[in-house]
């Protein structure tokens, strides 16, 4: 076995004389990884630190070393550091008493990789949040000439008028949600206006998060539309739940749960197929928008001089 650190003697103490993992499976294979049956090993702390509704502490920081040093697993160290980083959370305090000198080692394994993993180390930091099974695609769509979007987990980049740039919110904190599960994004472009000439560009994002019962998960589905240079949300809605510790494999039909489209006025519109009554919602035109805006920020200038 590689070196682990030298926090790792009391950890085994620590094992062996109290630390109770929350699940039996945890507590299997911190006894399997003590003896070096690291395949087995590997097979119990999985489940037991990827739990999405309550993750065991203890399986997270055993099976952090496990990545750290290829022990049962690929080795993989900005894995292992967010498995660290989820391990010295204040949850690993609550699980027992005994698992203090747990918390302390991968307090001290984290700030280790700071200093080793350099840059990556913020990559750590945001994976230990958002998990690794997002099996979110990198998707490119192109909007027109010299016009494209390109979309990755942390958001979108815009070629426009020859500029690139990174779009900012709402974009953060949609995908950034923990644990979610993505399907296949979507790009709509339509048609609107009376005379159905101005063309504008709608970006679907779906995805299955946890819901606040355990083996719940809802399919939350975001409509944005990309304006020139700028991403603009437009709405959030929940189309469906399921049931299971993973959200359905097979993705989802998007089409019969939700619709983009131009209603018979030339607005573009959104409508919720499968909820009782139909949801819907008019998409105001950029220029509206910007209308709106101006108006707003009119109004605050006025009460601010009032």
């Amino acid at each position: 076995m590689k070196r682990v650190g030298a926090a790792l003697s009391t950890l085994f103490a620590v094992a062996i004389t109290g630390a109770r993992p929350s699940a039996q499976t945890a507590s299997d294979g911190v006894a399997a990884f003590l003896r070096a049956d690291y395949g087995r090993a590997a097979a119990l702390l999985i489940p037991a630190a990827e739990d999405v509704w309550q993750p065991d502490h203890t399986a997270e920081f055993f099976l952090g070393m496990m990545y750290d040093n290829g022990l049962g697993v690929p080795a993989d160290p900005i894995r292992a550091c967010s498995l660290y980083v989820r391990a010295a959370g204040p949850g690993l305090i609550s699980q027992a008493a005994t698992t203090a000198p747990l918390t302390a080692a991968a307090m001290s394994l984290v700030r280790a990789r700071q200093r080793s993993l350099g840059p990556e180390f913020e990559t750590c930091n945001w994976r230990a949040g958002v998990g690794y099974d997002d099996a979110f695609e990198p998707t490119t769509f192109t909007l027109g000439p010299g016009h494209w979007v390109t979309w990755d987990l942390r958001g979108a980049t815009i070629m426009y008028a020859g500029v690139e740039k990174r779009a900012g919110a709402p974009l953060k904190s949609w995908m950034t949600t923990a644990h979610a599960v993505f399907q296949p994004l979507r790009y709509t472009p339509l048609d609107s206006g009376p005379s159905r000439s101005t063309r504008r560009h709608f970006v679907q994002i779906a995805m299955w998060v946890p819901g606040r019962d355990r083996d719940t998960w809802m399919l939350r589905w975001m409509l944005c539309e990309i304006v020139r240079d700028a991403v603009v949300g437009v709405t959030t809605q929940e189309l469906a739940t399921a049931m299971g510790r993973r959200p359905p494999s097979a993705a989802a039909d998007i089409d019969q749960l939700v619709r983009v489209g131009v209603n018979d006025s030339g607005d573009a519109e959104w409508v919720v197929a499968n909820a009782t009554p139909p949801r819907s919602g008019t998409i105001e035109s950029p220029a509206n928008r910007a209308e709106r805006r101006n108006a707003d920020c009119g109004n605050a200038a006025t009460r601010t001089a009032m």
